[in-house]
């Protein structure tokens, strides 16, 4: 100890530091040098492992003791640790480069005994083959320590080991850097790291095919799936499709089922997007029926939740809660966050469709926590996107576009084009209502080029409904009347029922303000017969709105179903905002959006 206290104070002048050397026993010295360039705090389990190892003749609490009695650790918490961070540095740099070195030897020695399978020490092991400059060791922790830390939805430190690992990865060692790339690309994925995702596959699909000449074996049905999913999430459905064919096609050629649900499952997903709702549901119970045949939970629980999004698309809600349901209990047995949250987010928007805005609002907020928690950047703005149209509906248009907004930025960092549409709607819509008609009629019309360069069936549909809307809110009659019917076509070609009553809707109001009341009574015979039939509007985007039509035009023609109508409409109104306990939510609620004034105005002066 001497020598270290001479090159610690080489003019000799006694210090506190000193002091507190000095009074710990020569024999424990080593072990304080090995716990100085361990770290900071005081690994219990490693420095038992070190005393046995190296045959020190003390116990651990021996040792504890005499250094928190001499003030060099001290206890915080039950936690052992230097007490001055400058001395443990102090100490290491005393250490000549082979002594250093032997030390990290030693502790990663140690800890690859007392931390077997315990993936949270990787990283640390890591740290201590790299300082030995043992690469086979270094590269095999840095791999583990960045699936650990994916498994921790620590994406960033993630892709920092996996990309170490790789680097470290010979260059003979193909099937090693695939692996590690895929690890690598998945998680470029989630953050919505285009780019780099896209640099990753064409490796990987490099990469495959010299696995394929080098083993004769396929690595090539994997890379179809990931390019698939790629093309998927940046709106390249026809790609997307290709991708999963192809995939397909390996995958039965070497018989993986897991391959093969998953080419299913993708399929189902772009077609989706494409608005082919049977051929959708088609896809997805056969990824559904191979992953149950062949035990694949996961591919199970997400055939399911997209399932959930066929049917709530086509209004079948209940059958939509039934998937949803299933699915979340697979994701949960999973410890799924990421799908939990999707889930939660999906039962929202059903619990929104059927005019639960309230619980629909707190369910997206849970949901939106969790996705921000574990640096889900797609669910994030999926989440922000559906809160932005429940402030819609409550007239609450301020919150609601900086909702849209962030969504809207957080899709344009990521190229997620669906959302990039979707948030162009909203935007427009809240634009509309903030009395901002230049700058909703830009953002309307983007978000009608975007889904139809998209070739999105579904996308379109909700552009052009919404732009009629707008167009109509405007008097702009004809241009309305155009854009309502392509809105219609396009509802009646996907067999969207829900959809296609507020297009029709649309085209009597435009046709009433045209002063044309036969052609909007024409126009408004299908969704008369609806109501008349016992149904009701869940589940269409603007429930009031069309109750509103169906009570102007019906008065206009002098019909007493308009009173009957329009006090129906109040009723559900009234019902809904009993449910907001916030009085300037309700006051909100109540005047801020155009249709549930109208009706409350109605009928107060129809009581009086």
């Amino acid at each position: 100890m001497s020598t270290i206290l001479h090159q610690l104070f080489p003019k000799g002048i006694e210090t506190t530091a000193q002091r507190q050397l000095k009074r710990l026993p020569e024999m424990m010295h080593p072990l304080l040098m090995a716990a100085a360039v361990a770290g900071t705090k005081i690994d219990a389990a490693l420095m038992s492992q070190l005393i046995n190892q190296l045959g020190y003749p003390f116990h651990l609490d021996e040792w504890l003791v005499q250094t928190v009695s001499a003030a060099i650790l001290e206890m915080d918490q039950g936690q052992s640790r230097f007490a001055d961070e400058a001395l443990r540095l102090a100490l290491v740099d005393t250490l000549s480069e082979p002594e250093r070195i032997r030390w990290h030897e030693q502790i990663a020695a140690a800890l690859e005994l007392v931390c077997v399978d315990n993936l949270a020490y990787a990283a640390v092991l890591a740290y201590h083959w790299q300082q030995v400059g043992n690469v086979k060791k270094e590269q095999q922790y840095a791999r583990l320590a960045g699936e650990y830390a994916y498994q921790q939805y620590e994406y960033d430190t993630a892709v920092h080991y996996l990309t170490r690992a790789f680097t470290l990865t010979a260059e003979a060692e193909l099937a090693e850097q695939y692996h590690l790339l895929l690890a690598r690309e998945r998680i470029y994925h989630i953050q919505g790291d285009r780019d780099a995702q896209k640099d990753d596959l064409t490796q990987l699909a490099e990469l495959a095919d010299l696995l394929l000449a080098e083993s004769g074996q396929e690595w090539r049905t994997e890379v179809a799936l990931r390019l698939g999913t790629f093309a998927e999430a940046t709106g390249e459905y026809t790609a997307a499709i290709v991708a999963a064919t192809e995939a397909l096609r390996l995958a039965k050629s070497t018989q993986t089922p897991a391959h093969e649900a998953a080419s299913h499952l993708l399929w189902g997903q772009a077609m989706l997007r494409q608005g082919k709702y049977e051929e959708t549901k088609e896809k997805l119970q056969m990824s559904q029926m191979q992953a149950r045949q062949h035990h694949l939970p996961h591919i199970e629980a997400d055939s399911l939740r997209f399932s959930g999004v066929c049917a709530a698309d086509m209004g079948q809600f209940d059958q939509a809660r039934e998937s949803y349901e299933a699915a979340l209990a697979l994701y949960h047995d999973l410890q799924d966050k990421r799908g939990e949250s999707a889930v939660l987010n999906n039962l929202s928007i059903v619990s929104y469709s059927q005019n639960q805005l309230v619980t629909a609002m707190e369910y997206w907020e849970q949901a939106r926590l969790i996705h921000e928690s574990i640096g889900d950047k797609e669910g994030t703005a999926r989440v922000l996107s559906n809160l932005s149209s429940v402030c819609m509906d409550l007239g609450e248009y301020e919150r609601g576009r900086a909702f849209s907004q962030e969504a809207l930025t957080i899709c344009r960092e990521t190229d997620l084009r669906f959302g990039q549409g979707m948030n162009l709607i909203n935007l427009s819509l809240f634009n509309l209502f903030l009395q901002d008609e230049p700058q909703a009629e830009i953002l309307s019309l983007a978000a009608l080029d975007l889904a139809q360069e998209m070739e999105s069936v579904p996308l379109e549909g909700l552009a052009l409904k919404d732009r009629a809307y707008l167009l109509a809110h405007q008097q702009r009659w004809a241009e309305a009347a155009q854009v309502y019917g392509q809105a219609l076509a396009i509802w009646q070609e996907v067999s969207q029922p829900l959809q296609m009553l507020e297009a029709q809707a649309g085209l009597a109001k435009v046709a009433c303000g045209q002063g044309d009341l036969a052609q909007a009574q024409e126009y408004l015979q299908p969704v008369l017969a609806h109501l008349q039939a016992g149904h009701s509007l869940q589940g269409t985007s603007r429930p009031f709105y069309i109750y509103l039509v169906c009570y102007e035009v019906l008065a206009a023609n002098n019909d007493s179903e308009a009173a009957t109508l329009l006090q129906q409409a109040h009723d559900a109104l009234t019902l809904l905002a009993e449910k907001i306990d916030d009085e300037t939510r309700q006051h909100a609620f109540w005047h801020n959006v155009h249709e549930h004034r109208q009706i409350h105005l109605l009928v107060h002066q129809g009581n009086n």
